[in-house]
């Protein structure tokens, strides 16, 4: 079988043929063929930006374009990740697009082609049924390459890849931002793979400590420290989960202590049971935990003796996230 070229098809291993040439696709197809409905077609086709436009011309009855949907598959295309997948770009009878807007829009916007499963001639009512089931998660994928604790471990790889974004280019750290895809976080598990695991494995020792924290942020600190000095680190730990013969002015103290009153909804002082129950449901997110651990850790490398430890994200005068040094 010949190699896909720019507006061609092929269909299971039939002659290669322009797309472009043939009825229905964009300017729609008749509803019937000698009084009967056309059988659907499927074919692989390496759709252009000029293609996709134009197949857009036709999405007269969709929901509206996700635009976070849209960068994210474009930015996709442009690192080349995009593969071949059987969600296929989906024109009913009458050649009206009914699945895969999002998809063509962002070879629209990365402005380079990209390979796509076509179904023609599908009936109307099959849009009911589009992207009902469940897609396959990092926790899956991790799974099927026979990786142990994968839920605990995907979201390690995470917060990892999230920071080192942060720290290597000029993304902010924020999981809003730009999701990453499936494929660069397989690739960033394949590169730190080993690392990862540990970080994982040694992350679900202290977090027995503080059972209320996030689950992946003493994790992914683990996979961060223990890249810039692994004696420190094995030291920091260490003495976060045993707490032992702490000064109240250690910043391994502080955070333990700061852990301990955020898990549990205190702030401080003896509250009554109800001002707790309300508190617990106002737990501290994934990021300001590992941005307090981050702090508690300069400020333990450094040698300083801090008093609290706080993190701003909003209001008027907001922190940038801290870099672990």
């Amino acid at each position: 079988m010949g190699s896909l070229t720019t507006g061609q098809t092929t269909c299971y291993g039939a002659p290669m043929e322009d797309i472009t040439k043939r009825p229905g696709i964009v300017k729609g197809a008749p509803s019937t063929r000698n009084g009967r409905t056309p059988e659907p077609e499927f074919e692989v086709v390496l759709v252009t930006p000029e293609m996709a436009r134009e197949w857009l011309l036709s999405n007269t009855n969709n929901r509206p374009i996700k635009k976070r949907s849209v960068q994210i598959y474009a930015a996709a295309i442009k690192r080349g990740e995009w593969k071949l997948s059987n969600d296929a770009i989906g024109f009913d009878y009458n050649g009206v697009l009914i699945n895969g807007q999002n998809r063509l829009q962002a070879v629209v916007e990365a402005g380079l082609p990209a390979q796509f499963l076509v179904g023609r001639n599908l009936d109307p009512e099959t849009q009911e049924v589009m992207d009902t089931g469940n897609r396959r998660t990092l926790s899956d994928q991790l799974s099927l390459r026979g990786e142990s604790n994968v839920h605990r471990l995907a979201s390690v790889i995470r917060w990892a890849f999230l920071y080192d974004r942060y720290i290597n280019t000029d993304a902010p750290m924020d999981n809003r931002y730009m999701t990453p895809t499936l494929q660069q976080l397989l690739a960033f598990h394949a590169d730190h793979k080993s690392r990862l695991a540990i970080a994982t494995s040694e992350g679900d020792r202290v977090r027995r400590k503080f059972p209320d924290a996030p689950a992946a942020t003493s994790g992914v600190g683990w996979f961060i420290f223990h890249e810039l000095n692994w004696e420190d680190c094995q030291d920091f730990f260490h003495k976060l989960g045993l707490g032992a013969s702490l000064e109240e002015d250690n910043p391994i103290f502080v955070l333990r202590r700061w852990l301990i009153n955020s898990g549990s909804g205190r702030t401080g002082g003896n509250e009554n049971r109800t001002a707790h129950r309300s508190l617990k449901r106002d737990k501290p997110s994934p990021d300001m935990v590992l941005a307090v651990t981050i702090k508690a850790w300069n400020a333990y490398r450094d040698g300083k003796r801090i008093e609290n430890l706080a993190w701003r994200a909003g209001g008027k005068r907001p922190e940038p996230f801290p870099v672990a040094r």
